[in-house]
């Protein structure tokens, strides 16, 4: 399990920022993904205000991935970290069908 943590700022000065970033990294690529979130038939992770788990399959350029997320909260809603779960796939489609077959249901497309 990967554990991935957020942190949130306000960039006063976005140009300064990227001119900052750029001056200490370096452009490796662009990359075009595509995801496709599924879903339980009777269990719609997306009907909360807060979404607190998904499971989508991604398209990436060279590589595919299905992951599982889970998303913690602190009492006043503010998003804390992400349990995530990981596994490169090699037949995207294949896996697609198989989730349908167990039931999932193809909720939303994220290009």
């Amino acid at each position: 399990m990967n554990k991935e943590i957020e942190i949130a700022v306000i960039v006063k000065n976005p140009k300064e920022a990227e001119k900052n970033i750029l001056s200490i990294a370096k452009h490796l690529r662009t990359t075009e993904q595509t995801d496709k979130y599924f879903v339980p038939k009777n269990n719609d992770f997306f009907k909360e205000k807060l979404t607190k788990e998904f499971l989508r399959i991604r398209y990436d350029n060279d590589k595919s991935h299905l992951n599982y997320s889970y998303c913690h909260y602190d009492n006043e809603g503010r998003f804390l970290q992400t349990d995530e779960y990981e596994s490169i796939i090699e037949n995207p489609k294949d896996v697609e069908e198989l989730l349908k077959r167990i039931g999932m249901v193809h909720k939303v497309t994220v290009k």
